[in-house]
């Protein structure tokens, strides 16, 4: 992880945590034993007082036995305070690791009112700071050796070789390597940051409305077969509704035509025009 000069190999990145580790691992140790050690329950009786501890040991729940309460204690540990102290470096420890290893639980801030821009922000942060050393180990470590394993699988013949100039293999690192749940996220802040400049009719203006249907299905894995309309079904619609339009109007005008010659012909020559039709 770390390059060291003069050395084959360098340092692991755990190693730049090992003290904090040990360290967590130790208190985790005391806590552990010590909840044992007070989770056991012990009654001790007075030497010298009018209680038995064989009376009280054979008593059942609710009995009546001759005796007296100050002659009877409950043996504590009373380390309860030196227990917060070791619960809290715990916590401490623990955030400082969770954001080491970029866990998703050390971005998301405890509160009623957490928003999902300051999630984002604070994992692209994470994601600027050890971004850069991720992306020296992909280009100095893993295509190299991603790039031996093709050639020693492509002269073992088992794999076929790769087209040349068309295919090359590639390292993505960070966040964009998380998989198709990134895309989706990406694709929907897309569409909310146009909606929300442009107006919601650019979406359908400047963007493939079907081609962002089907990547969005791709992204939560469904399968589109038979569940989305294709192009030829939109256009065959899209035409039948014109057509339909085209005949009411051509009615519509028809209709008008005929309300506007009826009215403008006087009432003796309309019966005789009728008469003479017949």
């Amino acid at each position: 992880m770390v390059r060291i000069s003069a050395e084959n190999y360098g340092r692991s990145y755990v190693e730049e945590y090992q003290g904090d580790l040990v360290s967590l691992e130790g208190l985790t140790k005391a806590i552990v034993e010590g909840s044992s050690a007070s989770a056991k329950t012990l009654f001790m009786v007075a030497p010298n007082g009018t209680t038995r501890a064989k009376a009280l040991a054979e008593s059942e729940n609710g009995a009546i036995i001759e005796g007296s309460a100050n002659d009877v204690s409950v043996l504590q540990v009373g380390k309860f305070a030196d227990f917060r102290v070791a619960q809290q470096s715990m916590v401490n420890i623990e955030q400082r690791l969770s954001y080491a290893f970029l866990l998703n639980a050390s971005v998301i801030r405890d509160s009623e009112r957490t928003t999902a821009e300051e999630v984002r922000m604070t994992a692209q942060e994470l994601q600027d700071s050890l971004g850069g050393i991720y992306g020296v180990l992909s280009q100095e470590f893993q295509l190299p050796l991603v790039r031996r394993k093709l050639a020693l699988l492509s002269k073992t013949k088992k794999m076929p070789p790769l087209p040349k100039g068309i295919v090359f293999p590639k390292v993505i690192t960070g966040i964009e390597a998380l998989g198709r749940t990134t895309d989706r996220n990406k694709l929907i802040q897309f569409l909310q940051t146009l909606a929300g400049t442009l107006g919601a009719e650019s979406i359908a203006k400047f963007v493939n409305v079907t081609e962002a249907i089907k990547r969005l299905a791709t992204a939560d894995g469904i399968e589109t077969k038979g569940l989305i309309r294709s192009e030829e079904d939109l256009q065959a619609e899209q035409q039948a509704q014109q057509q339909s339009m085209m005949d009411e109007q051509q009615q519509s005008a028809m209709l008008r035509a005929g309300e506007k010659i009826a009215g403008n012909i006087p009432p003796k020559t309309l019966g005789e025009t009728i008469v003479n039709q017949s």
